[in-house]
C-alpha cells in the first residue's frame, strides 16, 4: 500500500500504478489509515505519522524524503529494520534499489513484522521515560529526575 495525503505526495499515485499497489490519498481519515495499515504487507510513504503508525503495527515501510527530516529520523531509530529512506526526487533513478528493498521487506514476513513491532514498543517505553523526566524538570528545575 502507498499513502499520500498532501499535494506534494500525489506523485506516489503513479508509483502505486507502476508497482501494482493500492494508493490511498485524502479520502481516508486517521482511523481508516490505522485500519488499512493494520493489514498492510508493506507501506511506502513520505509522511512521519504514516511511518510511525505502520511501525506500531509492525509494517515494513519504505520512507521517502519529504519536506522535512522527520521520516529520516524515525528510520534511524529503527536502524536496519526500516532503512534507507529514499529520496523522492531520485525515485526514477533508484527504482531498482527501491524494488529490491520492497522485496527484501516482504521476504522478511512475520519475523520482520515482529522485530519492527518490538522495536516500536521499546521506543514507546523510552519516550514515556524521557517524557517523565522532562515533565519533572519542567515542574521543578532544581531537582532533575533520574531515568
Amino acid at each position: 500500500m502507498i499513502l499520500g495525503r498532501e499535494d506534494e505526495d500525489q506523485y506516489l499515485a503513479r508509483v502505486a500504478e507502476m508497482c501494482d499497489a493500492r494508493f490511498y490519498g485524502r479520502e481516508l481519515g486517521v482511523n481508516e489509515v490505522l485500519e488499512v495499515l493494520r493489514s498492510a504487507a508493506l507501506q511506502l510513504s513520505g509522511r512521519y505519522h504514516h511511518f510511525i503508525f505502520g511501525a506500531l503495527w509492525g509494517v515494513p515501510s519504505i520512507g521517502f524524503s519529504a519536506m522535512s527530516h522527520k521520516v529520516q529520523g524515525v528510520a534511524e531509530w529503527f536502524g536496519p529494520l526500516l532503512k534507507p529512506v529514499r529520496n523522492s526526487t531520485m525515485l526514477g533513478m533508484e527504482w531498482e534499489e527501491t524494488l529490491a528493498q520492497a522485496e527484501s521487506y516482504l521476504a522478511g514476513g512475520a519475523s520482520l513484522r515482529l522485530q519492527i513491532a518490538h522495536r516500536s514498543r521499546e521506543l514507546g517505553e523510552l519516550t514515556r521515560r524521557y517524557g517523565a523526566i522532562a515533565a519533572s524538570l519542567a515542574s521543578d528545575p532544581a531537582e532533575p529526575a533520574r531515568p
